[in-house]
């Protein structure tokens, strides 16, 4: 008989229960993560963790929705063929640009620069808050010698006194308050050593407000010999955007600024006796950077591609340049030019639909330094309502010897076309300049 085989103990046999318990536990965890993976996927080795998160599958790349803009010519742009009905449009490249322009108050602009007949005059007229260019008119004599190197993008003509608000921001920023004052004599042609020494001559003394209403030329060059460091001109010219190319829509010539190096140098540049030169288009940027809280809005003209209608347009974001009370005191004290100061006669009688709106504005006149033809610059810069700004405008208007028309006449008729389409809202009217004493 054969004997039966030995048994084993209990302690002999849990080891390999044991071993076997685990190899099968573990088998089935590999096969259910297996089986919960998708194909390719590849799960963390180790231990599992509880703050692993699977990214979310990326979304399929959207074709852009940009539109492309190509630097354009404010001139042909202003002097694109005006339909009766719907949008103005520029045709370039095989594109047909549909504008901002407001055909209605661009005719009628164009039509009051031919009647008055000045041998150059442009005319730019901005939406304060948003930079889009409502109207961009330019009228040529090309036959008159005064008009040419002169346009809409040219950076051609002295800034002149619109300088001055360029100045007057500087000083602002420096802590000179509105009714700090200077005294001065002289400096209605132009400014000498003489002009910065104190003497007995001094008569003329005025606030800060005053001198940028009245656009004295002594005033502002003692208030920058005496308040301002070097540099600090150049610096405020460079965030109205001198020195720089604009941006935008617009192909335009650079406008300069040169402080000079010298304390006289710098009490000539301040009023815009030297040292700046201006277009058009820069000029109605830089006063709607004022109409904007100190926020330099970019001029845009192009809402969309006629060919192209599934791309937008983005409007362009503007930039800081001014601290808001200082453009808030600025916008108070450009007022005082057209209440009390050097455009007061040409808004005193307005247009009716202008008669109750608050303007701010600045103006400028200087002659060019062409010994071979002479040629008188005058400016109006400004925008309205003050409180509520809605629209900037500037005017440049260019005459020989024979005297045809000052650019505020021509800015208050504009204002007048701009407000009869588009008519303030209360909250912008007010009490407007009474007429002067006869």
């Amino acid at each position: 008989m054969t004997p039966a085989p030995p048994r084993r103990s209990r302690s002999d046999l849990t080891p390999l229960a044991i071993v076997g318990l685990l190899a099968l536990v573990a088998l089935g965890l590999w096969l259910v993560r297996s089986a919960s993976a998708a194909p390719g996927e590849t799960k963390p080795s180790g231990a599992a963790r509880a703050d692993i998160v699977e990214p979310e599958p990326a979304a399929p790349p959207q074709q852009a929705r940009t539109l492309v803009i190509p630097r354009l010519d404010p001139a042909q742009v202003g002097a694109v063929p005006l339909p009766d009905t719907g949008p103005a449009v520029f045709d370039e490249a095989g594109h047909r640009f549909e504008l901002t322009l407001d055909v209605g108050v661009q005719r009628s602009i164009a039509a009051d620069l031919a009647r008055a007949g000045v041998p150059f005059a442009a005319v730019v007229v901005l939406d304060a808050r948003t930079g889009a260019v409502r109207a961009l008119v330019e009228r040529r004599d090309a036959a008159d010698p005064v008009a040419a190197g002169a346009g809409l993008g040219f950076a051609s003509a002295p800034a002149a006194s619109v300088f001055k608000v360029v100045s007057a921001a500087a000083l602002l920023d420096a802590g000179v308050s509105p009714q700090a004052v200077a005294c001065s004599h002289g400096g209605r042609h132009g400014i000498d050593a003489s002009n910065l020494r104190e003497s007995a001559r001094d008569q003329r003394c005025e606030s800060l407000t005053e001198a940028l209403a009245h656009s004295s030329n002594g005033a502002f060059a003692r208030f920058a010999t005496r308040d301002l460091r070097s540099g600090a001109l150049h610096d405020m010219a460079l965030r109205f955007g001198f020195g720089r190319p604009l941006e935008g829509d617009f192909a335009v010539t650079v406008s300069q600024f040169d402080e000079g190096q010298t304390p006289l140098d710098r009490a000539r540049a301040a009023p815009g006796f030297a040292g700046s030169t201006l277009a058009p288009l820069h000029a109605a940027v830089l006063v709607a950077t004022v109409a904007n809280g100190g926020r330099r809005p970019v001029p845009w003209v192009v809402q969309r591609d006629g060919s192209r209608p599934q791309l937008d347009r983005p409007v362009p974001a503007t930039h800081p340049a001014l601290d808001p009370a200082i453009a808030a005191d600025l916008a108070a004290m450009m007022e005082q030019t057209v209440l009390s100061g050097t455009a007061r006669a040409a808004f005193a009688h307005r247009p009716p639909a202008l008669r109750d709106v608050k303007v701010a504005g600045k103006t400028g006149s200087l002659s060019g330094s062409d010994p071979t033809t002479y040629r008188h610059y005058s400016w109006f810069v400004g925008f309205a309502p003050v409180d509520h700004p809605t629209v900037a405008i500037a005017v440049l208007a260019v005459n020989g010897t024979r005297w045809r028309a000052k650019a505020a006449p021509l800015a208050r008729d504009a204002l007048g076309v701009w407000f009869a389409a588009h008519p303030a809202p209360a909250t912008g009217r007010g009490v407007a300049a009474s007429d002067p004493p006869a």
